[in-house]
């Protein structure tokens, strides 16, 4: 198992955010994970990098490898983010520094964890995977001077620099309009195929879940109320907010039923 967790996060005087989420991805496997605003997406995708918020109390267990990262020191903690688990955000134009070309922090994001080796080569090929130019001229482009779905793929290109075990991606796909992000599910599912990376892929969009993953959990109100693979969700949910987030669905985006073929 790549990763398996039994998380509570907590703040004082107020409701779990997250209560008991158990959650286990095997390595190469493309998982979603989908709720409303508010349900706990995002916490528990900056929780599983311990990049939450000040004041959070995390609890419980985030297995990943073989190790807890809830009991590694801060040190050992910076040495995962980016290289072993890495992170695509939401939002991506106001993700990426507007002071920096698009080339000076793909170097910045390779040095962190390779400070005395050069990553031209590996730059050139996270950028190829990416689906973006490798020119000198693109690199020394600023985020202002991308469209939302090129800033996204600088963010996808950034996160696999390291060839990370796990990606995580946090409605990597909202701010996209339906042609990009049909792109970007497409461009998740080959990385993770080529790569050999496990794919967790949170949004509030059930179809585009539906779309790119194996298996969908449904989080609502701190919790995985159901578990399933994406037919199964689709067709036989058995929670009933799982089955008010189907039947929300418009009618030509619910998957047909699987045809039997022998």
């Amino acid at each position: 198992m790549l990763l398996d967790t039994c998380l509570t996060v907590q703040y004082r005087g107020r409701p779990s955010v997250l209560d008991q989420l158990r959650l286990a991805i095997q390595p190469g496997e493309i998982v979603g994970l989908a709720g409303e605003s508010g349900s706990g997406k995002s916490t528990l995708a900056l929780s599983l990098l311990r990049l939450h918020e000040s004041g959070a109390t995390l609890t419980g267990r985030i297995g990943f490898n073989g190790t807890d990262l809830l009991r590694l020191p801060p040190s050992a903690m910076r040495a995962i983010r980016g290289r072993d688990i890495a992170l695509v955000p939401q939002s991506p134009l106001q993700s990426l520094n507007p002071c920096l070309r698009i080339g000076a922090q793909l170097h910045e994001a390779w040095h962190v964890h390779q400070p005395s080796r050069d990553g031209a080569e590996r730059i050139r090929q996270a950028l190829a995977d990416a689906t973006l130019p490798t020119s000198a001229d693109f690199l020394r482009l600023f985020p202002h001077q991308l469209s939302v779905g090129m800033a996204q793929r600088v963010l996808i290109a950034m996160a696999v620099l390291h060839r990370p075990k796990l990606l995580i991606a946090d409605e990597a796909t909202s701010a996209l309009d339906l042609i990009t992000q049909s792109e970007i599910l497409a461009l998740f599912r080959r990385l993770s195929h080529a790569h050999g990376a496990a794919l967790l892929f949170i949004t509030h969009d059930l179809a585009a879940a539906g779309d790119l993953c194996a298996r969908i959990g449904i989080l609502h109100r701190g919790a995985i109320v159901e578990f399933a693979p994406a037919e199964e969700i689709f067709h036989h949910p058995t929670h009933e907010y799982t089955r008010r987030l189907v039947a929300a669905l418009p009618a030509q985006l619910r998957r047909p039923p699987v045809t039997a073929t022998t």
